[in-house]
């Protein structure tokens, strides 16, 4: 006749067993925050008379912080043209940070000559970052930019941005902060993959000699793990004992 155990070591292994393997599935979950992908640059063109036109870019090199400046400007006899994209950016587990300043002007060298076209500058702070969370975090949204807004006056400077979390499937993404339609500033993210995207710009509109355009910009995401207590997988380990124990007695009934 086969040994049995009693019911007090049966219980003792199966909490042994599942408390091992808790941790393994939460290391098969992978890290707390990972980022996964970046896209952050400044540009800046500028000419005239619908002529020759002169540009700068700068662009950031992995996910290291972010001081870009891109000028560029453009002059003739008649005209003078400037753009000027200045960033700065930081990309960390707890914050994610951009900043800048974005300017167009335009000056009519000679007022009382009228040859020459229009003017034509633009200065440009644009990206994308993508992350991955692990496990659940709090978010809290900060932007010096007005939203929702309207978009609809071409003349007002350009701003947007929105915070999107992956679906799968095939499925479009969920929007869960938007320029055009606002969003929650503190929402909780559930674990899954973001990307947070944003466009900045000046211009001159109409084009005239004369005018300029000027942008300020100022936007962070701060992001705050929020783990399971630890009350709740003290729960998940005992009633995993439980199950087991369940099953063991089920299977030493039918045996019987």
């Amino acid at each position: 006749m086969p040994r049995r155990l009693s019911r007090a070591r049966v219980l003792r292994v199966s909490l042994l067993l599942v408390g091992f393997s808790l941790p393994a599935a939460a290391a098969r979950a992978g890290p707390a925050f990972q980022l996964l992908a970046q896209d952050r640059s400044v540009s800046a063109t500028a000419g005239a008379n619908g002529g020759a036109m002169t540009e700068d870019r700068d662009a950031a090199r992995g996910f290291a912080p972010f001081d870009g400046q891109a000028v560029s400007e453009f002059s003739d006899d008649d005209y003078r043209v400037t753009a000027v994209a200045t960033t700065a950016s930081a990309l960390t587990e707890r914050r994610v940070s951009f900043s800048g300043h974005v300017s167009v002007t335009s000056f009519d060298l000679d007022p009382d000559d009228d040859a020459g076209g229009p003017v034509d500058a633009a200065a440009v702070a644009e990206g994308s970052v993508t992350f991955r969370l692990g496990e659940s975090h709090r978010l809290r949204f900060s932007t010096t930019v007005p939203y929702p807004r309207d978009f609809s006056d071409p003349a007002e400077p350009g701003n947007d941005f929105s915070l999107l979390r992956e679906t799968g499937s095939g499925a479009s993404a969920e929007v869960l902060l938007d320029a055009r339609n606002g969003g929650a500033a503190v929402q909780m993210l559930r674990p899954g993959t973001y990307t947070f995207s944003y466009y900045h710009d000046a211009t001159t509109f109409p084009g005239v000699p004369g005018e300029g355009d000027e942008n300020s910009f100022a936007t962070e995401l701060q992001l705050e793990a929020v783990p399971l207590p630890r009350g709740v997988w003290t729960g998940a380990i005992v009633l995993g004992g439980i199950v087991v124990l369940a099953q063991f007695r089920a299977r030493r009934m039918r045996r019987g």
